[in-house]
């Protein structure tokens, strides 16, 4: 699960499959303005810390992207 802050204040725990799944509605809503921003991948070979705090970065600057193209 990942931890979501808004304006730096916790707001919410999720799961990468939940995450996908906002992915997907901002896709179909907004898919045109999304443009190349890219959702990060679900799987790495070695899911070890590394692996994890690599996907926790890549997630925190899609949804930054999401926010600057929507």
């Amino acid at each position: 699960a990942y931890n979501i802050h808004l304006n730096g204040a916790y707001h919410a725990n999720a799961r990468y499959s939940a995450l996908f799944g906002v992915h997907e509605k901002l896709s179909e809503t907004f898919g045109h303005r999304l443009g190349a921003v890219e959702f990060p991948p679900k799987k790495f070979w070695h899911m070890d810390s590394e692996a994890i705090n690599q996907r926790r970065e890549a997630l925190t600057k899609y949804f930054h992207q999401v926010i600057q193209n929507v």
